[in-house]
């Protein structure tokens, strides 16, 4: 008997968190995705341009353990 699983493995770079203005504390939501392509994100408060780095490659290297755990299923 064989068993076969299908796994779908989730987009990690359009999963949202939320960073909080460094100027005015207030919660934007940002994709995974944005932050690992270092773009700027203009603040729904205060309207800074609020610049998203990636230091050390930390979102980087979590989405692709993540993929990679995903991958060990299939």
């Amino acid at each position: 008997m064989k068993i076969s699983i299908n796994v779908t493995i989730p987009d990690f770079d359009r999963k949202e968190i939320e960073i909080d203005c460094p100027l005015c504390k207030l919660g934007n939501w940002v994709q995974l995705g944005q932050i690992k392509r270092r773009e700027y994100l203009v603040c729904r408060g205060c309207h800074s341009n609020i610049h998203l780095q990636d230091h050390l490659g930390g979102v980087q290297r979590a989405t692709n353990a993540l993929n990679n755990i995903f991958k060990g299923f299939g």
